[in-house]
């Protein structure tokens, strides 16, 4: 009886100190993770400081269902920024481009997760038919869609090449291309 009790009082031990060991990596995971999440909304802050307000509300649903996503979105502007001092529309429109993107997928996948049939499907969303879109204004829709993706995958594979021209394209926009317009020019005859 007594060294059933002294097993099981060795067993409770080292079972309270095995608690005591996970509690002490979930805490200093909690506190990395706190750390990580304030770093990432002091990032956010700072880009969003001259935008309107509905900016701050993609940056908090997408830094709620996807914080991975979050953080390249913030990555990529702040490299944008400095490499090209890009103007604050110029942002704007970057960051609703992506985070359409991530929410097509509904924020479960991350970016370095999507495939070339993921940024079709997405882009695929944008065309119309000529019945209902005769100017073919989709097409140039398309095009934008596709240089912003280009230039943001080709970031996101190779970020630390300091020459834009110099990162390679990365399987996942290999042979997306821009659509050919099929009219020569967006104005019309009455337009002139």
């Amino acid at each position: 009886m007594l060294a059933q009790n002294a097993d099981n009082q060795q067993i409770s031990i080292s079972n309270s100190n095995q608690l005591s060991n996970d509690n002490k990596e979930t805490t200093v995971n909690h506190t990395i993770n706190e750390l990580h999440i304030e770093d990432l909304k002091r990032k956010i802050k700072s880009i969003i400081q001259y935008q309107k307000p509905y900016i701050l509300k993609l940056f908090s649903e997408i830094l709620v269902k996807n914080f991975e996503n979050a953080k390249i979105i913030c990555d990529y502007i702040i490299a944008e920024q400095n490499e090209f001092n890009i103007k604050e529309s110029t942002k704007e429109d970057k960051i609703k481009r992506l985070f359409q993107l991530s929410r097509f997928f509904n924020h479960t996948k991350s970016f370095v997760e999507l495939t070339k049939e993921d940024i079709l499907d997405f882009l695929n969303t944008i065309r119309k038919p000529s019945h209902i879109d005769p100017n073919h204004k989709s097409i140039g829709t398309w095009n934008g869609r596709q240089m912003l993706f280009l230039k943001f995958f080709k970031w996101l594979y190779n970020p630390n090449e300091p020459d834009p021209k110099k990162r390679e394209t990365p399987e996942c926009m290999k042979g997306i291309k821009q659509l050919p317009r099929r009219e020569i020019s967006s104005y019309k005859p009455d337009d002139m």
